[in-house]
C-alpha cells in the first residue's frame, strides 16, 4: 500500500513540476512574440522612413531646393557666397548628424 501512496505522490509531483515548466515556456514564448512583434513594427517605421527619404532625394520629389535657390536675385546669391551660408549649412548638418549617430551608440549619452 505505502508503495501505491509513493507511486500516486511522485506522479502527481511529476504531473506539478510539468505543469510548472509548461506554463514558464508560454510565458516565454508570448514575451518572443511580443518582442518580435515590436521589432517587426519598428523595421517597418524604419522602411517607411527610408523610402520616404528616397522620395524625397529623388528626381521625382515635389520639393525642388535647386529651382528655389535659382529662384533668387543675384545679388542674394552673392551675399550668400561672401558670408559663407554654404559652408556653414553644411558644418551643422554634419555636425547634427554625427550628434545624431554617437545617440545609436548604448551608454553614449553626450549632452542628453
Amino acid at each position: 500500500m505505502q508503495d501505491l501512496i509513493d507511486y500516486v505522490g511522485s506522479f502527481f509531483g511529476c504531473m506539478y513540476n510539468d505543469t510548472i515548466v509548461f506554463f514558464q515556456s508560454c510565458i516565454l514564448t508570448i514575451y518572443e512574440m511580443m518582442s518580435d512583434v515590436l521589432l517587426m513594427v519598428l523595421e517597418q517605421l524604419m522602411l517607411l522612413a527610408l523610402h520616404m527619404l528616397n522620395y524625397a532625394s529623388g528626381s521625382n520629389s515635389p520639393f525642388d531646393l535647386q529651382s528655389y535657390v535659382d529662384g533668387l536675385p543675384s545679388q542674394v546669391l552673392n551675399m550668400i557666397g561672401l558670408i559663407g551660408l554654404d559652408v556653414a549649412l553644411s558644418m551643422i548638418v554634419a555636425s547634427i548628424l554625427i550628434r545624431f549617430s554617437l545617440q545609436l551608440i548604448p551608454f553614449v549619452r553626450l549632452g542628453s
